[in-house]
């Protein structure tokens, strides 16, 4: 019984561990090394994917860069407590 109970508290542990975040920099063209670490360092925005192993994430906040003259269509919104941060500025 005792080893029932270590491994229901193992597995409900592993499933409640929250998702990964991560902070990605877009802007209009690639600048810096694209690496989408900073403004400085910025993805392209036609680049942008969403979705589970994808560039944007549940959890993830996406940090618009400079000018962006085009469209952003969200191609998903996280998930319950996860949601996709869009910040400009």
């Amino acid at each position: 019984m005792m080893k029932k109970i270590i491994l229901f508290s193992f597995i409900f542990c592993l499933c409640s561990i929250p998702a990964f975040s991560a902070d990605f920099f877009i802007a209009q063209s690639a600048v810096g090394d694209a690496s989408g670490s900073s403004c400085a360092n910025a993805h392209a925005i036609s680049g942008l994917t969403w979705g589970s192993g994808n560039n944007v994430a549940a959890g993830d906040t996406l940090h618009l860069c400079g000018t962006i003259t085009t469209a952003i269509t969200v191609g998903t919104s996280g998930t319950a407590g996860n949601i996709i941060t869009i910040k400009f500025g």
